[in-house]
């Protein structure tokens, strides 16, 4: 079973430009440091002009990836998100896991 651990991001556009390059510099940091297996950068696409919607998927083969992240990692990115960006980029997470896939 593989587990999907997705943040979704809403970033008010003034801020965009340096939470790219946040999440990019995030993205090489968490690789090393956790033990998620890839991470996909995903626009969530809204009408909203005023900001922007991305999902982050972590993607690991088991439930204690998941849980090291949460425990050991989680609250030190979040604690530099809301240094760099305040409240101009909220934030909330879910767990999913993948279930059955169809392919072509």
């Amino acid at each position: 079973m593989k587990y999907i651990y997705n943040v979704t991001f809403h970033i008010e556009q003034e801020v965009f430009p340096q939470w790219q390059s946040w999440i990019e510099q995030h993205f090489d940091r968490l690789l090393k440091e956790s033990e998620f297996l890839q991470i996909r950068l995903l626009q969530i696409h809204t009408e909203h002009v005023q900001s922007k919607a991305f999902s982050v998927q972590y993607e690991a083969d088991t439930k204690q990836a998941i849980t090291h992240f949460q425990s050991a990692l989680e609250e030190k990115y979040r604690r530099e998100l809301f240094l760099q960006f305040g409240e101009k980029v909220l934030t909330f997470a879910t767990l999913l896991t993948i279930e059955k896939e169809v392919k072509k």
